[in-house]
């Protein structure tokens, strides 16, 4: 699961404030998946990032972080 939330949603901590103070997202998406979602529920809040290929172009959301 964590390859999933790190790697394909591109939900990461800020490696200058780590521990996920602040979030970095970098999605990867692959050739064979046309969408991705997915939320992390750390220690200052939940997170989410969703991204959908469509045609020739990405999608990206972004649920900031709530507590």
């Amino acid at each position: 699961s964590a390859w999933f939330y790190s790697a394909l949603a591109g939900i990461n901590p800020d490696p200058r404030r780590p521990g996920f103070r602040h979030t970095v997202i970098h999605p990867h998406p692959v050739a064979d998946l046309t969408w991705a979602r997915a939320e992390h529920q750390g220690p200052y809040g939940t997170v989410g990032s969703a991204w959908e290929i469509d045609g020739d172009g990405l999608t990206l959301k972004v649920k900031p972080k709530t507590q």
